[in-house]
């Protein structure tokens, strides 16, 4: 929250945005201050398309969020997304490197050697 008003302070002029997976808006009701986050800025929630009951799933996870919320309007403030990107999840990438097995191409070279030379996700680090 504090990085988002930093942001919109010094960029007034400038729209954004927070993306999150699908999957988390089954628990935005439990997030600090969402209704003051929901104020600040719209919600893209995500999903892989190709999963045909997910959609759906998500319809009713903001309709149970309308109701939990003090504002029922700013549940308009949160869009379904479907991604085009390619299907790689953070779980598979952890895993991997679990695993011992490379996770080129499956993040940008940066994110791999950060990943790398900090031993992120190995042995007892790993999930």
């Amino acid at each position: 929250m504090e990085t988002l008003r930093l942001l919109l302070a010094q960029n007034p002029q400038e729209h954004y945005a927070l993306i999150i997976g699908g999957d988390s808006l089954w628990e935005l009701h439990t997030w600090e201050r969402i209704e003051e986050l929901l104020t600040l800025c719209p919600i893209i929630a995500t999903y892989r398309p190709h999963f045909v009951k997910q959609q759906d799933d998500l319809k009713a996870a903001l309709g149970n969020l309308s109701k939990m919320l003090k504002n029922k309007n700013l549940v308009e403030r949160i869009e379904l997304q479907p991604t085009t990107l390619i299907d790689i999840a953070a779980t598979d990438i952890r895993e991997r490197r679990c695993r011992k097995e490379p996770i080129k191409y499956l993040v940008p070279p940066a994110v791999e050697n950060y990943i790398r030379e900090h031993h992120l996700y190995e042995d007892s680090k790993c999930i």
